[in-house]
């Protein structure tokens, strides 16, 4: 293991950051591990054996089960793409803009902008998930689907992420919880609308951008350049879902009809990345 100081890392933040992964609330429930790695070195690594789950006990040499490496496969494809467009994007880059014309992701101001406050969602802040997004999915909790008032379009992911509809009882993504960077709230909703940009910017798929960069180098199948709608039931309360398919797709509670489910399709394409690879 790397010492953090040789890399210039910052040893007090970097305590806080294992500190807040072994003291939350998840990790000491069902367990955790951590490994943070910098510059191709690994600079720090934690775990905790849960109280109520998980590996018994959890340490170093746990085999651990990564059922949804989704953020890990987006979070590289990210890196690689503002490495290829660095110039262009970078981390300060604004995502929503003040208008169409300087917005990373224009879609969204075809119509009235639910928040202004989203016109400061950087691509830091989706990120970081500091960017105000609501954390809770619409495919967790069947409903009968509302619009917002002036939007009649179909009921599906991106609609979704810019506060265009949403379902009786679950939060919409109307207004943001917060200012973007001011706070924390885990949410993919931030992600989602990353991914559009990078599809934006590239004019390619997420799912093809992956898979053409780096996933075929590493033996992946070509499956996982394909981005639709695949059912993927929960198998758990715990809300777990997976296939022994390859590709990108998304499950979701019975009854629920969001996310391409009902057969609809958005001229935004669907989900591309809240899923399970």
């Amino acid at each position: 293991m790397a010492e953090p100081g040789r890399l210039d890392v910052d040893a007090g933040l970097l305590k806080q950051v294992i500190s807040y992964h072994n003291d939350h609330t998840a990790t000491q429930s069902y367990g955790g591990a951590l490994i943070v790695v910098y510059r191709g070195h690994v600079v720090a690594e934690s775990y905790v054996t849960g109280e109520q789950g998980g590996p018994q006990p959890w340490g170093k040499e746990t085999c651990n089960d990564v059922k949804s490496s989704t953020k890990s496969t987006f979070g590289t494809t990210v890196g690689v793409f503002l490495d290829e467009y660095r110039g262009k994007v970078d981390l300060d880059t604004p995502l929503v803009g003040a208008s169409r014309k300087d917005s990373l992701i224009p879609q969204i101001w075809d119509q009235p902008l639910t928040d202004e406050r989203k016109t400061g969602i950087s691509v830091k802040h989706v990120l970081s998930m500091t960017s105000g997004h609501d954390s809770r999915e619409p495919w967790l909790a069947p409903g009968r689907h509302r619009h917002t008032p002036g939007h009649v379009g179909p009921y599906q992911m991106y609609e979704y992420c810019f506060g265009w509809w949403r379902f009786d009882g679950v939060p919409s993504q109307h207004r943001l919880l917060f200012e973007p960077g001011r706070d924390f709230n885990y949410s993919n909703f931030g992600l989602e609308q990353m991914a559009l940009a990078m599809r934006n910017v590239s004019g390619v798929e997420v799912g093809r951008y992956a898979w053409d960069r780096f996933l075929r180098e590493i033996g992946m199948p070509e499956e996982m350049a394909e981005g639709f709608y695949r059912e993927m039931p929960y198998v758990d309360d715990r809300e777990l879902n997976f296939s022994d398919r390859p590709g990108w797709g998304v499950g979701g509670s019975a009854g629920c009809n969001a996310y391409g489910a009902d057969g609809s399709s958005s001229p935004m394409g669907y989900n591309t990345i809240a899923s399970s690879t």
